[in-house]
């Protein structure tokens, strides 16, 4: 099922070699906490001691030998850090920016 458009956990975007499991298959999802007001369910992983301990391994393999990185599936993560970046308006980047600049001279 595409779960795009539904709330999902941050499991989620841990990478495909995390959601996988040895079989190859996409670990799967149990819908819970319905919102009546959304109508729509809450998604979570049934395994997902099993992928955030693949995640694990995948962060110590990576922090031991950086020139595996480009070996994973980091798209999630990225993802979640380029909505956090762009998450405020052009703005608010400026204001910050003025205020690091001032915070800098005092």
């Amino acid at each position: 099922m595409d779960v795009n458009g539904l709330a999902c956990g941050i499991e989620f975007y841990l990478g495909s070699d995390c959601l996988s499991g040895a079989d190859g298959q996409l670990t799967p999802v149990q819908w819970r906490g319905y919102d009546a007001k959304l109508r729509r369910y809450q998604g979570e992983l049934l395994a997902k001691r099993e992928v955030l301990e693949r995640f694990r391994a995948k962060l110590a393999a990576s922090e031991s030998n950086p020139s595996c990185l480009g070996q994973f599936d980091w798209s999630g993560v990225e993802l979640i850090i380029d909505t956090l970046r762009s998450a405020f308006h052009a703005e608010d980047k400026s204001a910050h920016l003025e205020y690091e600049e001032w915070a800098a001279d005092v």
